[in-house]
């Protein structure tokens, strides 16, 4: 910052360097224009294409006097008049140099307002800004340098421009790598308020509150994940979120189902297992005897596919709205339970659906309606006994017959 300053100063001065000397810089007199040889060689050059043109055009006497007379009124500064000896008492003395004094207060004084004009309107962190995606990087991996740096350098430009959308959106990242949660949310609030609702501001306002409260989602910010939960109901940051503060409260219900509506959401693999845990330690403080299905699913798919989604639902036999149903991305030999953390709606239960059938599929798209195979179970005529069930999904669309335990 204190380069960007010393170079402002700098060429403030130059400027006013410049002009006084320019203002004290002898000139030549008017005299010494009107007799340079140039002077007169120029204007003698005129005469001779007046009368060249004066000739072409057939003008008698008086009409070229009369350019002529035009001729000498416009160079009377430059030349003497004809028959004039261009005496000394003819020569016009040097235009006279302003005071020196006051010429240099008067630059000094421009500078002075230069400066405080840049404080003003310019911007003295110009390089740290320019510098900023760097500088985040450099934040996310600990520098605590770099995060100051650039945290400073925003909270100056946001106090001087306190509508800069991208400035206080910026602020409250910098702010929650430096775990200040409440500046963060801070931040994003003044931010949502100059621009409106937006999913993306409003999902770090919600993360910032969320932490700035312990880990608890305050009526506040309960409002703004019901806001984000309209737009995207499986959007997993917010279930996370959810699910952590459920748990938190003792309600390992809701945090298991928030929890396995997530596990269906794209994720890096080693935050997929972290919630998995944490999904099987929720479901240890459940009811042991509560209605389940126990599900193995053995699946291949060919080589050169990527791996799909699995999907394992349980629905009436007649078909309908599944009861129970979980997504997950797709193993070759996994394991999985429909039970009530995997239940569509929370009045629905396994105890009281009557017979059901379970169905998986594998889905590149990943869609609920998208089967590129499937397997259907026998039917159930009593989840309360826990039945383990074995379907096999192979390469073809064929079914398998399935084993239950």
């Amino acid at each position: 910052m204190s380069a960007i300053w010393l170079a402002v100063t700098a060429f403030a001065l130059l400027a006013a360097v410049y002009v006084v000397v320019r203002a004290h810089w002898p000139r030549p007199s008017r005299t010494a224009l009107r007799d340079s040889p140039t002077m007169r060689q120029a204007l003698a050059l005129q005469r001779r294409e007046l009368e060249a043109e004066a000739s072409a055009q057939g003008l008698n006497d008086a009409e070229v006097q009369a350019l002529e007379e035009e001729l000498a009124l416009d160079t009377l500064d430059q030349l003497p008049a004809e028959g004039s000896d261009a005496s000394a008492g003819d020569r016009l003395p040097h235009r006279a140099a302003p005071p020196l004094l006051p010429s240099i207060i008067a630059a000094a004084a421009a500078v002075a307002l230069a400066v405080a004009l840049y404080a003003l309107w310019g911007e003295p962190h110009a390089r740290t800004l320019a510098d900023a995606a760097r500088l985040m990087d450099a934040a996310r991996a600990g520098d605590e340098a770099a995060s100051d740096r650039l945290r400073t350098a925003l909270e100056a430009r946001t106090s001087r421009q306190p509508n800069d959308r991208d400035g206080w959106f910026l602020l409250g990242h910098v702010r929650m790598n430096a775990g200040d949660f409440t500046g963060a949310a801070s931040a994003f609030a003044t931010l949502h308020g100059i621009a409106g609702a937006n999913p993306q501001v409003d999902l770090a306002w919600a993360q910032a509150s969320y932490l700035a409260d312990g880990g608890s989602i305050s009526a506040a910010t309960r409002t703004i994940v019901d806001r984000l939960l309209a737009d995207d109901p499986n959007r997993p940051e917010l279930l996370e979120m959810l699910a952590m503060d459920a748990l938190r409260q003792g309600d390992f219900l809701a945090g298991a189902r928030h929890l396995a509506r997530a596990l269906g959401q794209p994720m890096p693999d080693s935050r997929r297992r972290i919630r998995a845990e944490m999904l099987a330690l929720a479901r240890t403080r459940l009811d042991p005897e509560r209605p389940l299905v126990e599900v193995t699913i053995d699946a291949a798919w060919e080589a050169t596919e990527q791996a799909p989604w699995l999907m394992v639902f349980a629905r009436p036999p007649e078909g309908g709205m599944p009861v129970a149903a979980l997504r997950l991305p797709a193993q070759h030999a996994q394991t999985v339970i429909l039970d009530a953390a995997t239940t569509m709606i929370d009045s629905a239960s396994l105890d009281n659906a009557g017979p059901l059938q379970v169905v998986a599929r594998l889905s590149q798209s990943g869609e609920a309606n998208a089967a590129d195979v499937e397997a259907v179970a026998e039917e159930l005529a009593d989840p309360s006994v826990q039945p383990h069930i074995r379907l096999r999904l192979g390469a073809s669309p064929t079914l398998a017959t399935p084993a239950v335990e």
